[in-house]
């Protein structure tokens, strides 16, 4: 009676292809089961979220896609209303590696502006809610944002603008009154010592008294 191949026998003669293909989709499992566990983030296009958005998707989607195609499209996804429509049209166009590129260039040009980034930063400081004596949590609030504001603008290189005294005067005039001559105070005696006060001069005074507010 004849017999066929046993299983062994069809195994030595499977073909290189099939064992390519086998030991791809193991590999592609296996780095799937590997992906990080964070939250989607999408995009709405507010500069000040620009860089977060980058790393993130640079780290949690970007380095584990299969190719650029496949990028291109969870790029697509993860931006919501005009960065979408701005970047929609590179799924036209023929190669996928030049698409991709592109789209993060249309990106990069539109909300990475690092003298947007400011102008948004410096406004939203000048132009909060005055800060009342007793505000203790307020005070602290504003000393957190001045701080997000000075470690994002560093990280940028993009200092100048919030060194520059008139805004500093105008930031400075939000702070109860207490803590706005502090400021004046230690801004002199920088400037006694022949330096000029800077933004981080300002960001430290504030943490300091914020914290010192909060302990009563």
């Amino acid at each position: 009676m004849a017999h066929g191949p046993s299983w062994g026998e069809q195994n030595r003669h499977a073909t290189p292809n099939t064992n390519d293909s086998v030991v791809h989709l193991l590999e592609r499992l296996n780095t799937a089961q590997h992906l990080p566990k964070v939250n989607p983030v999408k995009y709405n296009g507010d500069p000040l979220r620009w860089t977060h958005f980058k790393r993130y998707f640079e780290t949690s989607v970007a380095r584990y896609a299969e190719d650029d195609l496949t990028r291109l499209l969870n790029l697509i996804e993860r931006c919501e209303r005009e960065p979408q429509a701005r970047i929609e049209f590179c799924l036209d166009l023929s190669n996928p590696s030049d698409a991709y590129r592109k789209a993060w260039k249309i990106l990069q040009e539109t909300y990475g502006d690092s003298n947007e980034v400011v102008k948004i930063f410096t406004f939203n400081l000048q132009n909060g809610p005055q800060i009342a004596g007793r505000d203790s949590e307020g005070l602290w609030n504003f000393a957190c944002e001045l701080q997000q504001c000075w470690y994002t603008m560093d990280d940028i290189g993009n200092m100048s603008p919030l060194n520059n005294s008139y805004n500093l005067a105008l930031i400075s005039k939000r702070l109860p009154t207490q803590v706005r001559e502090l400021w004046a105070r230690r801004a002199e005696e920088i400037r006694a010592a022949g330096a000029v006060a800077n933004f981080s001069d300002l960001v430290q005074l504030v943490k300091q008294e914020a914290r010192f507010a909060r302990s009563y």
